[in-house]
């Protein structure tokens, strides 16, 4: 049925005369579906010649043929239905993406008209501004860690850098006022050389899916082992400095760059493009903070980091890092208590490390009652 070399076919498959009849009406039924969302408004046609990508288009109905193959009867109609409305959505949704996109269409001007908000460039470009001092500072910290006293780590980071970075961006000016404040104390720290703890015995990267929000995990590591949470998976994000300045070219970059920052957003950004973000930049942190050790969250629910357990454990073993497994289920008591989670700790730090705590009263908690 397929032509060699050739991406079409040579013919419908026959299935019968109601069959074939009934299929070859679904496919011109998604054609005419597909062209009627199309030449329904002069911006769609525009986006089938800008786009190249749109061509792919027009190979939806092979798509459908390839799910179809074999089938008859109810089978045929159940892979119809699930398959034909799909489409039907799909090719909806690309008119409204094609309504806002500036090229061919206006949203801006479809939520002016039925919010009565206007799009402000000007606060648009002050809110890129502090975007960029807020990734400045972070990536001035993160500097910081990568020498023996480092001073904005640990929840600290983690905590601030999540909000700032994924719910403010840039909107109020009071987290610049914090980032300078932020900056100004931990320029003054290290300066004086001033540590977080009595004793620092170990420098660690934090990986995975962690649980700060539920307990006080990391600055426990701190204070009970001396092991320091440098930084972690969702503080290592946006390194890059955005258009700030209102220029017709900075307007038309302003679009690239805010999909770039949803690329790079947390827990995407280490989850969504394989090997190189999720194992391979590990190892890299790992060097340029001068790390001896990874405390690796194991979220029994995230299938995308608990599939690659053992190429972290070899990767660590060939490295010579000490890897410690952390499991939890997002704090869900019944599966795994606070204290069950400092037990795997001081379990790999006792049999393992063969170390005792800096400070033994903070080996069990009894915090199982607490908030």
């Amino acid at each position: 049925m397929y032509l060699k070399g050739k991406r079409y076919r040579s013919h419908r498959e026959w299935r019968g005369v109601v069959d074939t009849l009934y299929d070859y009406s679904r496919w011109l039924y998604n054609w005419f579906n597909m062209f009627r969302i199309v030449l329904s408004k002069p911006r769609n046609i525009k986006a089938m010649f800008r786009y190249r990508w749109m061509s792919s288009y027009l190979a939806v109905p092979m798509m459908v043929d390839r799910h179809t193959q074999g089938l008859r009867g109810e089978h045929l109609r159940i892979c119809h239905a699930e398959q034909d409305i799909i489409i039907e959505d799909d090719a909806k949704l690309l008119d409204k993406l094609f309504r806002g996109d500036r090229r061919i269409g206006n949203a801006i001007a479809f939520i002016e008209e039925h919010t009565g908000e206007k799009w402000d460039w000007t606060h648009y470009f002050e809110c890129a501004k502090r975007v960029n001092y807020a990734t400045k500072c972070r990536l001035e910290w993160l500097e910081m860690s990568k020498t023996p006293y480092p001073q904005v780590f640990g929840s600290n980071l983690a905590l601030y850098t999540e909000t700032n970075y994924m719910a403010i961006s840039g909107r109020l000016p009071v987290f610049e006022e914090t980032d300078r404040k932020i900056m100004k104390l931990a320029e003054k720290a290290f300066k004086k050389k001033k540590m977080a703890a009595n004793e620092y015995r170990h420098r660690a990267i934090v990986w995975g899916v962690q649980s700060h929000y539920y307990m006080d995990f990391l600055v426990w590591l701190l204070n009970c082992w001396g092991i320091v949470p440098l930084t972690d998976m969702l503080s290592m994000d946006n390194t890059d400095m955005i258009a700030e300045v209102d220029t017709p070219e900075n307007r038309e970059q302003a679009i690239y760059d805010i999909a770039k920052l949803t690329e790079r957003m947390i827990m995407r950004n280490r989850t969504h493009g394989g090997y190189k973000v999720l194992l391979d930049d590990l190892w890299k942190f790992v060097e340029e903070f001068n790390a001896d050790m990874v405390i690796l969250w194991e979220h029994m629910s995230c299938k995308a980091l608990d599939g690659m357990h053992g190429l972290f454990e070899q990767r660590a073993r060939e490295l010579g890092i000490n890897l410690v497994w952390v499991s939890h289920d997002l704090f869900d008591p019944r599966v795994v208590s606070r204290q069950g989670v400092r037990d795997q700790i001081n379990t790999y730090m006792r049999t393992v490390m063969g170390e005792e705590p800096v400070d033994p009263t903070l080996e069990i908690l009894p915090d199982e009652e607490s908030w």
